[in-house]
């Protein structure tokens, strides 16, 4: 077993795990700065292998950056067709 815990930039630990075999975790960087995961074998004399997956999600005015794109780009069409009809000229 391994203990895990997490640390935000000002040093504090603020997630904890103790002799986990699996943690399924995720968090929200609430501060600008360096978090750091820590993994400790300390208490055992076996050696482990530890795999970490994660995904870093963006957020643009409080949404997903893949949503804020999407709306953007749905909007830049609309325009686009507005302006296509406008333009156009009517029989």
């Amino acid at each position: 077993m391994l203990n895990f815990y997490v640390t935000d930039p000002s040093g504090n630990t603020f997630e904890a795990f103790g002799n986990v075999g699996s943690v399924d975790y995720s968090f929200v960087c609430s501060h600008g700065g360096e978090y750091t995961l820590h993994f400790s074998n300390a208490a055992s004399t076996d050696d482990k292998l530890v795999s970490l997956d994660y995904e870093v999600d963006l957020y643009v005015f409080g949404m997903p950056q893949m949503l804020f794109l999407t709306l953007i780009v749905l909007a830049i069409c609309m325009v686009a067709v507005a302006v296509f009809i406008l333009t156009s000229k009517h029989p």
